[in-house]
């Protein structure tokens, strides 16, 4: 009977070291560890759903793992997204920089032909590449001015002299 309860002793000694040594394994990140614990008892049940946890663990890591990649990948578009943005940003400071800067030199000229300078001539400031578009169009304008000015110029030089008080 000794015999025996040693064996029986021994044997179940034997299973807990094995579930111990794979539970220490899991609580040190191996999730991979095997482990298997034989028998029909509550050790045998235990080992089975410790397993079961680890396996659990494990998907639910990888799920996390996968979740953190994509929010990874998502974070690195977002910062790209906002790069992109800021850059569109500055463009369009840049390009209303040199759109109030023509405006603001047509505005001048407009101001010399009110007070009766046909003499006043304007030319559209060069810009980056960010304002090409909008040189175009200050250039045909500019073009369109200077053209009307020198009509005008020349249609009234023939009235240099005269006064308003001597037209009928």
């Amino acid at each position: 009977l000794l015999l025996l309860f040693g064996f029986m002793r021994r044997s179940v000694i034997q299973r807990i070291k094995v579930l111990v040594n794979g539970t220490q394994a899991v609580r040190e990140g191996d999730l991979d560890v095997s482990f298997q614990v034989s028998g029909r008892d509550e050790l045998t049940e235990l080992s089975s759903n410790v397993r079961s946890m680890v396996q659990d663990l494990r998907e639910k890591m990888n799920e996390a793992k996968a979740k953190s990649d994509l929010a990874s990948e998502e974070a690195k578009r977002a910062n790209l997204a906002k790069e992109e943005a800021t850059g569109a940003r500055e463009k369009a400071r840049v390009l209303a920089d040199y759109q109030k800067h023509e405006v603001e030199g047509l505005s001048t000229i407009l101001q010399r032909v009110a007070q009766g300078d046909l003499t006043a001539q304007y030319s559209a400031s060069q810009g980056d590449g960010n304002t090409v578009e909008a040189r175009e169009s200050f250039m045909t304008i500019e073009q369109a001015m200077n053209t009307t000015l020198g009509v005008l110029g020349g249609l009234l030089s023939p009235l240099d002299g005269v006064r308003a008080a001597d037209l009928p």
